[in-house]
């Protein structure tokens, strides 16, 4: 081959290669842009799609402080465990009602512990509670509060009041959770015969029967005469017994006691009754050695009771067909603490804190009566 031949075909192939050369070239940088296109769409797809979200969600809730601890609890339980989580409010000052309606709003429930005594119901404030305030726990828990009970005042000379560490009550909570309907006389060699205990009354709405209610107020009033210093016998301090209406009464009687107190919820046809009454015995051949000092303790412990409830007052009343009146040689009195075929005053003496309430008024009209007061 000739030499300018050569040279033609050497040129010649050294052109196709810079050709192939910037094809190749071109298809990779075309790749690139192309990748570099798409990671830039994924991006701004990305960021549009937080934009969105962010957008799309809902306003903030007004700004709340939170204490520490409720806020720990949410970032390691979950929003549903905090809410369920209650920081315990300061009762500190406050009355039993007042502290009752405090702790019922925050979703808690409330027992009262006495200790120490004061002289005026302005004094009778929360002193101390359990848990303390600012203490978190779980909804529905208890809190418990410390308050003082009035004082028993000075008897006067002559007076017959005992002092405070002689004065004894006997508290008889009303019925029992099985009825006993074998006969017993109405009264001491009576002829005529009633039920030696019968089963009380239930609670239209709660289901509750008498017998529980009645052995929890009752024992809410022992713990607060306990406390003021005064002795108490409870005729019962289990549903599970078998006393008759005698029986009861003669356990007041043995005691010695300065007064006797019966312990019942009511019940009615008309459920539209509510109210407190308080029972003393007729003044009959049986009863008439205790009637005034009964019918003088009916009077104080039921204005005391109406006005430590607000409940409807259904007044005193004397009643001379109750065995457990008749046979007794001390002074006695039923009070009648509300009607459970009423719904409202059902659901309130099932309640810890209006049993609460109710204990208190009478604790304050039993330790009236016992000091000569009113």
């Amino acid at each position: 081959m000739r030499e300018p031949e050569r040279l033609t075909e050497s040129r010649t192939a050294r052109h196709a290669l810079r050709s192939s050369r910037r094809r190749k070239l071109a298809l990779y940088m075309g790749a690139g842009i192309l990748c570099a296109a798409a990671l830039a769409a994924t991006i701004w797809f990305s960021a549009s799609r937080g934009s969105m979200r962010t957008a799309e969600a809902p306003a903030t809730a007004p700004h709340t402080v939170v204490p520490h601890s409720v806020a720990v609890s949410a970032q390691s339980t979950g929003v549903a465990a905090a809410a369920s989580r209650i920081e315990v409010p300061d009762l500190s000052g406050m009355s039993a009602e007042q502290a009752a309606t405090v702790l019922k709003v925050a979703g808690l429930l409330m027992k009262v512990s006495a200790e120490g005594t004061v002289t005026t119901k302005a004094e009778a404030v929360v002193r101390s509670q359990r848990p303390a305030a600012g203490t978190v726990t779980a909804a529905g828990s208890t809190v418990v509060i410390v308050l003082p009970t009035l004082a028993l005042k000075p008897a006067s000379k002559g007076s017959k009041a005992h002092a405070v560490g002689k004065l004894v009550v006997v508290i008889d909570p009303g019925h029992q959770s099985k009825a006993n309907s074998m006969p017993e006389p109405i009264g001491p060699g009576s002829s005529e015969m009633k039920a030696r205990m019968t089963a009380g009354t239930t609670g239209v709405t709660s289901g509750v029967p008498e017998y529980e209610i009645d052995l929890e107020i009752a024992t809410n009033i022992q713990n607060r005469l306990e406390a003021a210093g005064v002795r108490v016998v409870m005729t019962r301090t289990t549903n599970d017994v078998d006393l008759s209406n005698a029986q009861r009464a003669q356990i007041a009687d043995a005691a010695k006691a300065d007064l006797f107190v019966r312990v019942h919820a009511d019940g009615n046809v008309d459920p539209k009754i509510t109210g407190v009454s308080t029972l003393y015995p007729a003044s009959d051949q049986w009863t008439k050695p205790i009637y005034a000092s009964s019918h003088r303790a009916a009077a104080i412990v039921q204005q005391h009771l109406v006005s430590a409830t607000g409940a409807n007052d259904d007044g005193s009343a004397a009643r001379g067909d109750i065995a457990g009146f008749n046979w007794a040689k001390v002074p006695a009195i039923s009070v009648q603490t509300g009607s459970q075929s009423n719904q409202v005053e059902d659901r309130l003496l099932s309640s810890s804190s209006y049993q609460d309430r109710l204990a208190q008024g009478i604790a304050d009209g039993i330790l009236a009566y016992l000091s000569g007061g009113h």
